[in-house]
């Protein structure tokens, strides 16, 4: 494969090179002539550049990307903090407060609730999570616990998630 080296296209990057095929491309399509040979290659670049963008496409990544992982973490670090409390709340010396955490750690366990799966599986494991800690007894666990507030923060989390993996599948 050849290697380009030439200075335009080396020193500025793909994004404004491809601004300016889309520019040309555009100036193009308002010329009007006869030339049959003009016709034809106005033809062959708009074509090169529409193969072009759809390759660009597929090739990069999506800009959701990065704002799906940022709450990916922060749904991470908040269904690890409301599991250990939980969790630890087990250890309690109190029947009755031990009684509460295995409660509303129990689901975890049920539903093997794991923050390295993939998205879709975290996100409908956690939805289910979410059910039964919005049942009773487990919503007043919850709320006798400190947890409501991440609760509900991971949910709305959660369903951001859901929604940005939905857009960049439209998007795609």
């Amino acid at each position: 494969m050849t290697q380009i080296t030439h200075p335009a296209v080396t020193k500025y990057d793909l994004a404004l090179l491809f601004t300016l095929i889309v520019l040309i491309d555009d100036r193009m399509g308002d010329l009007e002539t006869e030339n049959q040979r003009l016709l034809e290659l106005m033809q062959a670049f708009h074509q090169a550049r529409e193969r072009y963008d759809t390759a660009y496409k597929q090739s990069s990544k999506s800009f959701l990307t990065e704002q799906i992982d940022k709450l990916d973490t922060v749904r991470d670090k908040l269904t690890k903090v409301i599991e250990w409390v939980a969790r630890y709340w087990t250890e309690l010396p109190d029947d009755e407060d031990a009684i509460r955490g295995r409660r509303v750690y129990q689901p975890f366990k049920d539903f093997e609730y794991r923050r390295d799966e993939a998205l879709m599986a975290q996100n409908g494991k956690w939805q289910n999570i979410a059910q039964v800690l919005a049942q009773e007894p487990q919503a007043t666990d919850c709320q006798t616990m400190g947890l409501t507030a991440l609760v509900t923060k991971a949910n709305q989390t959660t369903q951001q998630i859901a929604n940005l993996m939905m857009q960049r599948q439209q998007d795609a």
